[in-house]
C-alpha cells in the first residue's frame, strides 16, 4: 500500500557515481604516459598532470599554450606535416625530441586522432609516451658496435703496415675490452636484441631475447630470422624494410610482433642499425625491439578513457591542484550551459552554490549532494563525486568530479513526499472513519445478542454471531493493512534487543492461538544482541509463530533457532503442521493470500513480516511439504549485531 521514498536510487545513483569517478581515476592515476587534446590551431586544451614527470611544466603552464613549443625545433617542420595528415584521418605513430623545462632532450613517441563534434573537426586527441630510455640504450649498443668495427679496422690496418708486436697486442687488448663492454651492453638489455645477416642467418640472440620469446639462444643461432620469429603476415613487411635501410631510404620505428615459442605474438617496437663492410655492403643487421603489448593495452585504454568521458552522460571535470577548472567533458558543459573556453581557469567553488546535508567524506575524497550553478545565474541539484588524483610519488596533482544532474530525481522525491502525505491522510481515514461504523456494527450486534436473543431462534442467533466475527475480523484487517503500510515508513528509534528474550516474549503473546493441548516450544543456538527496531523484529517471530500456533495438526510442536553465517545471522521457525505444497512458495508472502480458507487470520502476517526482514537488509523463504510441517527462516545483517550470547 504505501509508497516507498526513493532512497535506494539514490543509493544507485551515488553507486554509480562513485564507480564512475574509481574507474576515471584509477586511470588518470594509472596511465604510464601523457593524455593531451589540441585545437586545430595546435593550442593545447587539455593535459594530463603526468606531463609533469617528463618535462617539469605542470598542466596548468602547458594549457592554451601552442603544443609545437614543447618540442624541438628542428622536429616541428615534420610535426606540423604530421598534424595536417592527422587531421586529415591519416593517424601514424610518430617519434619527436620533446625539451624539458632544463632544456633537457627527451624521446617521446606519439599517437593523435582527430576529434569531431557534430560533424565538425575540433582537433586532435593522443597520448605521448617518453621512449628516452629506450633510445639511449639503442644508441650505446650502436656505439659499442662502432668502437669494435674501428679496433678491428685498426688491428688489420696495423697488420697491413707492419708495425711493432708491441703495438699490435696492445690494440688486441683493445679490442678485447670494446668486445667486453659491447657484450655487456648486449647481454645487459631487458629488451630485444638479435643479430643476422642479409640471408636471415640469426648469429645474436641476447638474454632479453630469450625472455621475450621463450627461445634459448643456443637453439636459434645459425637459423633464419624471418621464419623463426616472423609470422607470415609480418614477412613482407620486415624484408621491405630492411631493404630499404640497405638502399639508406629508411631508418624508422614500427610496430610488428614476433612469434614466441609457443606460437603466440608478442608486440615489439622495433628499431635497427647497420653493420656494412668496407664495400658499403650490409654485413650485418641489429634488430631492437621493445615490448609494447602493454604500451598498446594501455594505449587503447587511454582512447577509450578519453572516449568515456566524451561520451559520457555523467558530467566529467579535472582541477587543477590549486582548484581551477582544467577540462570539462561535453555533458558537463551542457548541465552548466557553458563553452570550455569561458570556464577553464575557474575555481570549483564558482560552479557551487551550496552542500547539503549528509555529505560523506572519506579523506581527501568526498561524495553527496550539492546545488550547482549555471552560467546564466540559475542552479541546478547534483550528485557529486570527487577525489585526488596522485602521481607517482603520491603528490596530488589534480582533482577529478562526476556530476549528475537530479534534477529529475528531486523532483520526484518531491511527488513521492506528497504520494506518501496523501497516503498519511488516508490511513488516518481509514483507521478513524472507517474503524468507527465497524464497531458500531459489532456494539450492535452485541445489543441484539443480549438484549433479543431470547426472542431470535437458532438461525437469527447465529446471524448475528456471524455479523459480529465478520465486524471483529475486517476491524483486524484494517489494523492489519495500516500496520503493513507503515512498515520502512514510519521508524522507531532502534534499541539493544536480547533477540532470544525477545523471541520468548513473542510467543507468550501469541500462545493463546493453540487449539488446545500443551505446546512443545523450544530455543537453540546462540541468539545475538542487535540494535533494532523492537517493536518491529517481535512483530515478525510473533507472526511466524501464530502461522505455526494456527496450522498445527495435534498439539503444536515447534523450535526457533539463530546460526551465525558470518556476514548475517540466520533465524528459523519449524514446526510439525499441515504444511504446504512448494508450488506456492512465491504466493504465501503476497498480502491476503491464505491457502487454508477456513483457518483464523487476514493473510497479512506474512506479507508483513517480509517486508520488515527486506526492509532491515535481509531476506525470508520458506521449505515445506504437505503434513510434514513447515521451516520459515530469515536472515539479518551481521553489521547491526553488537555482541552474542556465548561469544566475546
Amino acid at each position: 500500500m504505501d509508497i516507498q521514498h526513493n532512497d535506494p536510487e539514490r543509493k544507485q545513483t551515488e553507486e554509480e557515481l562513485r564507480a564512475s569517478k574509481e574507474r576515471y581515476s584509477l586511470l588518470v592515476e594509472n596511465i604510464d604516459g601523457v593524455i593531451y587534446a589540441i585545437d586545430t590551431q595546435a593550442n593545447i586544451t587539455y593535459i594530463s598532470p603526468t606531463i609533469e614527470q617528463i618535462s617539469g611544466y605542470t598542466a596548468d603552464e602547458v594549457l592554451g599554450q601552442s603544443v609545437y613549443n614543447l618540442f624541438h625545433p628542428d622536429d616541428l617542420p615534420y610535426m606540423r606535416t604530421r598534424m595536417r595528415n592527422t587531421l586529415a584521418g591519416k593517424p601514424k605513430l610518430a617519434e619527436s625530441r620533446l625539451v624539458d623545462k632544463k632544456g633537457d632532450i627527451h624521446f617521446v613517441r606519439t599517437y593523435a586522432r582527430p576529434v569531431k563534434k557534430a560533424g565538425r573537426l575540433e582537433g586532435l586527441k593522443g597520448i605521448l609516451i617518453d621512449i628516452t630510455e629506450q633510445k639511449r640504450a639503442e644508441e650505446a649498443l650502436r656505439e659499442g658496435e662502432e668502437r669494435l668495427n674501428l679496433a678491428i679496422g685498426g688491428a688489420f690496418g696495423l697488420v697491413l703496415s707492419g708495425q711493432d708486436q708491441t703495438e699490435h697486442l696492445r690494440i688486441e687488448d683493445e679490442m678485447r675490452s670494446e668486445r667486453k663492454l659491447f657484450r655487456s651492453i648486449v647481454e645487459g638489455a631487458d629488451f630485444f636484441i638479435v643479430g643476422f645477416d642479409r640471408q636471415g642467418r640469426i648469429s645474436l640472440f641476447n638474454r632479453g631475447s630469450e625472455i621475450i620469446t621463450g627461445h634459448r639462444a643456443g637453439d636459434v643461432l645459425g637459423k633464419n630470422f624471418f621464419d623463426l620469429l616472423i609470422p607470415d603476415r609480418a614477412k613482407a613487411t620486415f624484408r621491405d624494410h630492411i631493404e630499404a635501410l640497405a638502399e639508406g631510404r629508411s631508418n624508422d620505428h614500427m610496430d610488428e610482433p614476433v612469434l614466441t615459442s609457443s606460437g603466440d605474438e608478442v608486440h615489439l617496437q622495433w628499431g635497427w642499425s647497420v653493420i656494412r663492410g668496407e664495400s658499403g655492403e650490409i654485413e650485418r643487421i641489429i634488430a631492437f625491439g621493445r615490448d609494447i603489448s602493454y604500451k598498446r593495452w594501455l594505449e587503447e585504454q587511454m582512447f577509450l578513457f578519453l572516449d568515456a568521458i566524451e561520451s559520457s552522460n555523467d558530467g566529467i571535470a579535472i582541477f587543477g591542484g590549486d582548484g581551477c577548472l582544467i577540462f570539462a567533458n561535453p555533458a558537463l558543459l551542457g548541465m552548466y550551459g557553458a563553452h570550455l573556453e569561458d570556464v577553464r581557469g575557474r575555481s570549483y567553488k564558482d560552479f557551487i552554490l551550496e552542500t547539503e546535508e549528509g555529505l560523506q567524506i572519506e579523506g581527501n575524497s568526498w561524495q553527496g549532494r550539492v546545488s550547482c550553478i549555471r552560467t546564466d545565474g540559475t542552479n541546478f541539484p547534483a550528485s557529486v563525486s570527487v577525489a585526488p588524483v596522485a602521481d607517482k610519488d603520491g603528490r596530488e596533482t589534480a582533482i577529478i568530479a562526476v556530476v549528475r544532474d537530479i534534477s529529475q530525481s528531486v523532483e520526484y522525491e518531491q511527488k513521492l513526499k506528497s504520494l506518501n502525505s496523501e497516503l498519511e491522510r488516508f490511513a488516518y481515514t481509514v483507521s478513524h472513519d472507517l474503524r468507527a461504523p465497524l464497531r458500531g456494527i459489532k456494539g450492535f450486534a452485541t445489543v441484539l445478542q443480549e438484549d433479543y436473543g431470547d426472542r431470535l431462534d437458532e438461525t437469527g442467533r447465529r446471524y448475528l454471531d456471524r455479523i459480529r466475527d465478520i465486524s471483529t475480523n475486517m476491524d483486524r484487517l484494517v489494523l492489519d493493512l495500516l500496520d503493513y503500510s507503515r512498515v520502512g515508513r514510519i521508524v522507531s528509534p532502534p534499541q539493544k534487543v536480547d533477540l532470544r528474550d525477545l523471541v520468548t516474549e513473542a510467543y507468550e503473546d501469541v500462545k493463546s492461538l493453540a487449539c488446545g493441548g500443551e505446546v512443545e516450544f523450544t530455543i537453540t543456538g546462540d541468539f545475538p544482541v542487535m540494535s533494532c527496531e523492537r517493536s518491529r523484529i517481535k512483530q515478525v517471530f510473533a507472526n511466524l509463530l501464530s502461522n505455526s500456533l494456527k496450522y498445527a495438526q495435534g498439539p503444536p510442536v515447534i523450535e526457533v533457532g539463530c546460526i551465525n553465517q558470518g556476514d548475517a545471522y540466520e533465524f528459523y521457525v519449524t514446526d510439525e503442521g499441515i504444511g504446504f505444497e512448494m508450488d506456492y512458495i512465491d504466493r504465501i508472502f503476497e498480502p491476503f493470500i491464505r491457502l487454508k480458507r477456513d483457518g483464523e487470520g487476514t493473510g497479512i502476517g506474512l506479507a508483513t513480516a517480509k517486508k520488515i526482514v527486506e526492509t532491515c537488509g535481509g531476506k525470508i523463504w520458506a521449505e515445506s511439504s504437505p503434513g510434514k510441517g513447515s521451516t520459515f527462516r530469515f536472515t539479518l545483517p551481521s553489521e547491526k549485531i553488537l555482541n552474542s550470547v556465548g561469544f566475546t
